[in-house]
């Protein structure tokens, strides 16, 4: 199903003009590490605040990539839940469609930065609850709640996250920065599963694992909150950027500019 549903966003792509030429002696093949490394140390010259934004990014999202990782030998050893574990795995995603829905109302609400920072603190607060509750398989019942919580947060998390990155970024390179943001969210996906397993070595106690996925949520939050980052600043920066952005009408022609042409090809969209 999921390759139909591929095929047929591919076959109505529309064409886009490339960005850059390749250099010459460069190939296709390796020219994406150095330029990796070149937009990175680009954007911490003249992009500050997205910069912090993505060194916050790569820990709290190592967090949230690793929590199935977790929660499963959690699951199945700490609360024994056996086969279980798969409809709490269920849970979680149908409730991730939940809170999906309701990030645009927090967002509305109190603000994009502001729904980042709640959320995160949500999501660091039941990481260290949920094993303080939940630590027999007496408190089976009690992680549905959690699961239905957790999901939730999830989806409050992942749209929070992107719609922060994607109105901060320079206009015209949203593609190359895409690369550098998917690169932030996976680069330490290790770590938390590393330091769970290790912790769990150490102490023979799955509970204490679970600090992994907390000091990952501190980390970042405290990286978005005292590392100077202002989004109000990052907006206004990347708005004088928009001049730089292609906009694809109906009828497959580019049009590259500001708001206008921004207008122009959505109404022949």
């Amino acid at each position: 199903i999921g390759g139909v549903f591929c095929y047929f966003s591919w076959k109505n792509m529309r064409p886009r003009p490339a960005m850059h030429d390749l250099p010459p002696g460069k190939s296709i093949w390796t020219i994406g590490f150095s330029q990796l490394a070149t937009t990175i140390c680009e954007i911490r010259r003249d992009y500050p605040d997205v910069f912090i934004y993505l060194c916050g990014l790569v820990f709290w999202s190592s967090a949230t990539e690793a929590l199935f990782t977790v929660v499963i030998p959690y699951l199945t050893i700490q609360l024994r839940m056996g086969g279980m574990f798969t409809y709490f795995l269920l849970e979680v995603l149908f409730s991730f469609m939940i809170g999906a829905g309701l990030y645009p109302i927090l967002a509305k609400r109190v603000g994009l930065s502001a729904a980042l920072k709640i959320i995160l603190v949500l999501f660091a607060t039941l990481d260290a609850v949920f094993p303080l509750v939940c630590n027999s398989p007496d408190d089976a019942g009690l992680a549905w709640i959690f699961g239905a919580l957790i999901g939730i947060v999830m989806g409050l998390m992942f749209p929070a996250q992107r719609t922060m990155f994607y109105n901060i970024i320079p206009a015209g390179r949203e593609a190359e920065m895409t690369g550098v943001y998917m690169f932030c969210l996976y680069v330490f996906g290790f770590l938390p599963t590393y330091i769970f397993y290790q912790v769990n070595e150490a102490t023979n106690n799955l509970q204490y694992g679970f600090s992994a996925l907390v000091i990952m949520y501190i980390i970042g939050l405290s990286i978005l909150v005292f590392g100077g980052f202002d989004y109000e600043r990052a907006k206004k920066k990347m708005e004088s950027t928009l001049g730089n952005r292609y906009y694809v009408g109906a009828d497959g022609e580019v049009n590259k500019g500001g708001a206008d042409a921004g207008a122009g090809a959505g109404a022949g969209a």
